[in-house]
């Protein structure tokens, strides 16, 4: 084990801190996130500010906050921009979580930014000896270093779980976005729509586009007040006037109307959810490029077409089809439901299950073991973090034609051989499982070695 290995496992296990998360209210949650905010702005300072030394494009949502900054990213790299990519869990290797143009970040690199981390930790402690590192903050730190030295154009950079209160918002992006606001994550950012809404609200900037959908009326109206208190300018989109789209068969086909940015038709492939991470992609670019000459709309309108994600209804394989999907709350799990039939048609579905203990997991699971001919049920145990056992939750959805298997691999192997060649297999719940399946087609030491999240 090398030192900054050694390192790195030392900070990995001080942990997240207290486990527990007392009841919600948002005075509370005030408090501690600003207490938060601030132990972390004072790192960045001691660190230099890294993350105020290029432009950033902040991203949010319950759902679809992944691939709508994946998407934002390769349509900027589609007009010849230097991007830098954030995105938030990494599945199997944490390089996945620094990405610049089409590659990972080598271990080489991640090697230099963790030591170029714990010089800044040390600074920070001489400025405050009662100073102590943790998980989250080193992570957001490393990032903003990272990119600082790759001197990118754009940094893409996805929140976590909450976004006024995460640690990723110290920046002063160029471009907010709000993608689709769902219940999850209640313990720590309450138990209505709207009020996970403000929490989502809280990337609004001055004077500059925070670009979201009509969502509905509550969600609507706390962005309305969020950006006319911070005076943000809201842009929000709407389908059938800012983009269409065109349901056929298995394909998706999108158009987007924007002033100064027209677009496609897009073939966006499976899954109509897709067009609306589009749309929202294609107006944060809209207004990065305000007032720019476009060098190729038709590049742009190819790399929405190309752009993929691992772990978000990724195909592993073909006989049998196997689907990997991440979803990991009601409204991700309810649009991989739909999403389903048109991907399998009449093959056999069997469904691998699990998701963390954490999530409310009747409400995740019902939908996919329902359209599913048999499930495994299982779980994915990540350091620090419940996993919801395998049984437990078999006996918790109460699905026909069910097993209970804990080792993920193990019942990824029992599925395959339930469906057959000619059948399907879905794995979601978590994307946590999702990276410790995954590890079948795309093995992590190559990963890494080959700097891409899919390598040969």
């Amino acid at each position: 084990m090398t030192a900054t290995e050694a390192r790195l496992l030392r900070l990995i296990r001080s942990g997240y801190g207290d486990a527990s998360t007392p009841r919600y209210s948002r005075s509370a949650a005030i408090e501690r996130g600003e207490a938060r905010l601030g132990r972390m702005r004072a790192l960045l300072r001691a660190a230099g500010n890294p993350q105020l030394q290029y432009p950033v494009i902040q991203v949010a949502g319950t759902s679809g906050k992944g691939s709508t900054a994946q998407l934002i990213g390769s349509m900027l790299k589609a007009c010849g921009l230097k991007v830098g990519l954030h995105q938030t869990p990494y599945l199997q290797s944490p390089t996945e979580k620094l990405v610049l143009g089409e590659k990972l970040a080598s271990a080489e690199e991640f090697a230099a930014s963790t030591d170029w981390l714990f010089t800044a930790a040390e600074k920070m402690c001489q400025r405050d000896p009662g100073f102590e590192l943790r998980y989250g903050s080193a992570w957001v730190t490393l990032t903003f270093g990272h990119f600082a030295r790759a001197e990118p154009d754009f940094l893409v950079l996805e929140c976590g779980a909450g976004a006024r209160y995460d640690l990723t918002n110290v920046t002063e992006p160029e471009v907010s976005v709000i993608t689709r606001v769902g219940l999850d994550h209640q313990a720590t950012l309450g138990g209505s729509v709207a009020e996970i809404a403000w929490h989502k609200a809280g990337i609004a900037r001055a004077g500059r586009p925070l670009v979201t959908i009509a969502q509905g009326e509550q969600i609507d109206a706390v962005i309305d007040d969020e950006c006319a208190r911070v005076g943000a300018r809201l842009k929000r989109l709407r389908e059938g006037t800012d983009w269409v789209v065109n349901r056929g068969g298995r394909r998706t086909s999108f158009t987007y109307r924007g002033k100064t940015l027209r677009l496609g038709p897009v073939e966006l492939g499976d899954g109509a959810w897709q067009a609306e991470n589009a749309a929202l992609a294609c107006g944060a670019v809209e207004e990065i490029l305000a007032g720019v000459s476009v060098p190729d709309i038709d590049a742009m309108a190819r790399s929405l077409a190309r752009t993929r994600l691992q772990g978000r209804l990724e195909l592993a394989s073909k006989r049998p089809l196997v689907i990997l999907d991440g979803a990991h709350n009601p409204q991700k799990s309810a649009a991989l439901a739909r999403t389903l039939p048109g991907i399998v048609g009449r093959r056999k579905l069997v469904a691998v299950l699990g998701v963390m203990g954490y999530k409310k997991a009747k409400e995740v699971l019902e939908p996919i073991a329902a359209a599913a001919d048999e499930v495994v049920f299982t779980q994915a145990d990540v350091y620090v973090k419940r996993a919801y056992p395998a049984r437990d939750l078999m006996e918790l959805v109460g699905a026909d034609n069910a097993r209970a298997i804990a080792d993920p691999n193990e019942a990824l192997r029992s599925a395959i051989g339930m469906a057959g060649p000619d059948g399907a297999v879905c794995v979601t719940g978590s994307l946590y499982l999702v990276g410790r399946v995954r590890e079948r087609w795309w093995p992590t030491d190559r990963i890494v070695s080959q700097r891409t999240p899919w390598p040969d």
